[in-house]
């Protein structure tokens, strides 16, 4: 060991800062004593991974890592992480390349700050954003096709005053020489302002612009949809509209990592629930199984499949939605419907949304929400709501039950 590797680990191991070193495969190579009293893991069982929740926090750093790698800067997170006594703490973690001779990379650091004031990431502000691009994107051949049916309106009209004063001439009984050069400037300007490819182009803009509305008023009415209803009422819901719904909203998380597939019962009947409540159960599912596919994604190229099923199940409706994603590990899945649970590393990202989802189905609907997973395979979430009513038979809700 040089005497400078000597030193920067004494330094690494003095610090106050919970630190932790990583090498390009994502293995933790040091893990010193403050980050022991911040989380509970011991340097042993942070660098040989003798815990699954201390596997999955390695791997969490790994991911904050290569997004550090990939942007050529440090990045900094806000976000609760898991302690070994499970409880958890809320920190900023930095991460940043380490680099040897000739800025080759040699691996990674981390610090972690406990941040107990600090703010939680916004997951309904990222959602916010993808609403605004999806906007965006319509809005902007909007506004193109507005200003070339402005610009074409321009030509056109410059075309028709021509004609108009050609038609003038002939009436007035004008010398059939000033006509016949005013016809031959006309067809010339025509020509110049390719009137034959404004004629065909404009049916076009003005069909895309009639599309973009569309769906611009398509997504104001999905979000209508997620509007708090007053005194939660509760009332009779088509859940196959409330699904096409949702996806709507949640197209933005969804579609760059995977593709979408329903299959809804045509004949399933309608549940009587809120309706605002159940839009936000859904949004969880879908968004949760996004990040898992994306997740996914990391460790093996080509696109992923989420897939949202509905059907009648005796007097209750059940609602499945299934991802090929990294699946969730053993030693997670009885934390799932925990409050507090951010996932640790395992392709979820879910802050309450699960626990809120689980108070929701179970709770406020007298229903079911369990999971089936399988590590490297992807996950089912299952919701199960009773079409009357009346609380219907719970049975077990998830696994830990």
């Amino acid at each position: 060991m040089s005497t400078d590797t000597a030193t920067l680990q004494t330094l690494i191991e003095l610090s106050p800062l919970a630190t932790a070193t990583l090498d390009m495969d994502g293995r933790v190579t040091r893990w010193n004593a403050a980050a022991e009293r911040l989380l509970g893991w011991t340097s042993d069982e942070m660098v040989r991974a003798l815990h699954p929740l201390a596997r999955a926090e390695a791997n969490w750093l790994h991911h904050q890592c290569a997004i550090a790698l990939r942007t050529g800067s440090p990045s900094t997170v806000a976000a609760e992480r898991p302690r070994r006594d499970a409880s958890f703490v809320r920190v900023s973690v930095s991460s940043a390349r380490t680099a040897g001779t000739h800025r080759r990379s040699r691996g990674f650091v981390a610090l972690y700050t406990e941040d107990p004031f600090g703010r939680k990431p916004n997951g309904l502000a990222q959602l916010a954003a993808g609403i605004a691009h999806e906007m965006n994107t319509p809005g902007q051949y909007i506004n193109d096709n507005l200003s070339f049916l402005r610009d074409a309106y321009a030509q056109l009209a410059e075309t028709m005053t021509g004609i108009q004063r050609i038609g003038k001439l002939i009436a007035d009984d004008a010398d059939p020489a000033t006509i016949v050069t005013l016809v031959g400037d006309l067809c010339r300007a025509a020509e110049l302002a390719r009137a034959e490819d404004l004629m065909a182009e404009i049916p076009s803009a003005i069909a895309q612009s009639i599309d973009g509305l569309r769906l611009v008023s398509n997504i104001v009415n999905a979000m209508k949809e997620f509007a708090p209803q007053p005194h939660n009422v509760r009332m009779a819901v088509d859940l196959n509209k409330a699904i096409a719904t949702t996806m709507l909203v949640a197209t933005n998380e969804i579609r760059y990592v995977a593709d979408t597939h329903t299959v809804l019962d045509p004949e399933l009947p309608p549940i009587w629930c809120v309706p605002g409540q159940i839009n936000q159960v859904l949004l969880t599912l879908l968004t949760n199984a996004a990040h898992s596919v994306g997740e996914a994604a990391r460790a093996q190229s080509g696109i992923g499949h989420v897939t949202v099923s509905t059907r009648k199940v005796g007097a209750s409706v059940e609602i499945e939605v299934t991802d090929t994603g990294t699946g969730i590990p053993e030693a997670l899945r009885p934390h799932i419907f925990d409050p507090f649970f951010v996932g640790a590393g395992a392709g979820l990202n879910t802050g309450h949304g699960l626990a809120l989802a689980y108070a929701t189905i179970v709770h406020q609907h007298g229903g079911r929400i369990w999971f089936e997973s399988e590590v490297g395979k992807g996950s089912s979430f299952f919701v199960r709501l009773p079409l009357r009513r009346g609380r219907s038979d719970r049975g077990p809700s998830s696994p830990t039950e």
